[in-house]
């Protein structure tokens, strides 16, 4: 929700910043293994096996000075990137929802929030021109949409564990009830039979 809502209001310069300190992670964890590699190399004697070559942290350096770099390629990416994780997202409540619907009446609107959060990343996928001029926009209110959804559903499925743990309790002691019945019939049968 809280990346949704810098989505929302710095959406061009938030992505950007984004895409620019991932890159810049990237090239201080590509350092840290080269680093790691040479020292490696420099301080070990000929009884140390000799460290391998820290091609990942080579990959890592370079990816990194790419995002940092030129962001706007990778912005583009990260929009597919959020609208598959919206679609998750909203498939994972579309399960939640059905899960908690055996316990308890969930009311429409709980079925309409997952489905506008699915549509939007659907058409960021499918056809990401008709949002073109403002995807990132779009994705961040989807995201603050789906921080909503999640959060009612959590409430709706709390309410729904605590009806069921009182149908639990409701149905334990009805068995409790049935046991003394049954104990206190038995107890009555027995002192009837010693009576005749």
């Amino acid at each position: 929700m809280v990346l949704g809502v810098l989505l929302v209001m710095y959406r061009e310069q938030a992505t950007r910043w984004i895409t620019q300190v991932a890159g810049g992670l990237f090239i201080v964890m590509g350092a840290v293994a080269l680093a790691s590699y040479y020292g490696a190399k420099r301080g070990g004697g000929s009884e140390r096996p000799q460290p391998a070559f820290p091609l990942a942290g080579i990959g890592s350096a370079v990816l990194g000075v790419a995002l940092a770099v030129a962001p706007q390629v990778f912005i583009n990416a990260v929009g597919y990137i959020f609208a598959a994780a919206l679609i998750a997202g909203a498939l994972s409540l579309y399960a939640s929802l059905a899960a908690c619907s055996k316990h308890v009446r969930v009311g429409l609107f709980y079925w309409l929030l997952p489905t506008a959060v699915l549509v939007t990343g659907a058409v960021a996928i499918i056809k990401p021109s008709l949002i073109a001029s403002m995807p990132f926009f779009v994705i961040g209110w989807a995201a603050i949409l789906y921080g909503v959804a999640e959060l009612l559903g959590a409430v709706k499925r709390r309410g729904s564990e605590r009806q069921r743990r009182m149908e639990v309790e409701r149905r334990k002691g009805e068995e409790t009830i049935r046991v003394v019945d049954t104990i206190t019939a038995s107890i009555d049968q027995a002192e009837a039979d010693k009576g005749l």
